[in-house]
């Protein structure tokens, strides 16, 4: 009797846990794993008229696609995960027609420097320099320029630097873009991120 008992227990758990498997299975296909890109997918092909770009990224089951000319305001769209095949299936398109992702030492890099009143940023002056960082950060996003990379202070200085396509279209996106601002007084806008002080800095410029 126990037996039958323990039997029909076991068939139950069975029961149970092919029920749970069935659930699981269709809410799995119902809301699919959201990581399909891990992070952003930058694409770009060169020709005489100049470089054009495709991003790929994704926020909150949403997958963005920025696309346009490398320097100018992106055109945007985005859809749901769930439409991942068919995104998937334009990043092959893309490839077969000539766009890929950069190779390391093909991007290049600029800085912008700020000068300080002392050997280290104050509070104050780090959040400017945070500030105009995530100003540059988008719009370089939004014009397929390039990213954020790195942030320093010390020497009388602080500085954030890009990793970016074309170093002079990122120069005259930075001027243009901080002319008539609060963060228009930067010190240089350099290629290297060579260890100098405010005077020797300034001292390049001439």
């Amino acid at each position: 009797m126990r037996r039958i008992f323990n039997l029909a227990v076991l068939f139950l758990i069975i029961g149970v846990f092919k029920v749970l498997g069935l659930v699981i299975g269709l809410f799995a296909k119902k809301h699919p794993p959201s990581q399909h890109l891990d992070d952003t997918l930058r694409l770009y092909r060169r020709g005489p008229e100049g470089t054009e770009f495709a991003w790929f990224y994704e926020i909150d089951d949403r997958i963005y696609v920025d696309r346009g000319k490398l320097g100018e305001m992106a055109a945007r769209r985005d859809v749901d995960i769930e439409d991942w095949p068919g995104i998937e299936a334009e990043i092959d398109a893309l490839r077969t027609d000539g766009f890929g992702e950069l190779d390391e030492e093909a991007w290049q890099f600029v800085q912008i420097v700020y000068e300080v009143k002392d050997g280290f940023a104050s509070g104050d002056e780090l959040a400017k320099r945070n500030a105009v960082t995530d100003i540059l950060d988008e719009h370089f996003a939004l014009t397929g320029q390039g990213f954020w990379i790195d942030s320093s202070s010390g020497m009388g200085t602080a500085e954030f630097g890009f990793l970016v396509v074309d170093y002079e279209i990122a120069r005259e996106s930075i001027v243009a873009k901080l002319a008539g601002t609060e963060f228009a007084d930067y010190l240089a806008i350099r290629d290297t991120d060579t260890l100098a002080t405010a005077d020797d800095i300034r001292a390049e410029a001439t």
